[in-house]
């Protein structure tokens, strides 16, 4: 009785484990599949004149513009910018 207990437990704990890996996995095939669209897409264009609104929108999902910091009389002050470009995300 303890034997098949521990035995169902054991594959109950290999069942979940199973499935937390093939997430990992469809995630990784994710990041590989976006990581190759961007390679693609940078490849599309490797000699580069001028930066034009298309292009710009072909590589550019959106940018963040965050409140910048201090008082906003100064004449320097910092202010956070996040650019996210498609298939890969914020870098």
């Amino acid at each position: 009785q303890t034997l098949v207990k521990g035995y169902k437990l054991e594959k109950a704990e290999l069942e979940a484990k199973t499935e937390t890996l093939k997430d990992e996995i469809a995630n990784w095939q994710d990041t590989l599949q976006n990581a190759d669209r961007f390679r693609k897409l940078v490849d599309k264009y490797t000699d580069i004149a001028e930066r034009t609104p298309e292009l710009v929108r072909e590589f550019i999902q959106r940018i963040e513009i965050h409140e910048r910091s201090g008082r906003y009389k100064k004449k320097h002050y910092t202010q956070q910018v996040n650019i996210y470009f498609n298939c890969i995300g914020q870098a």
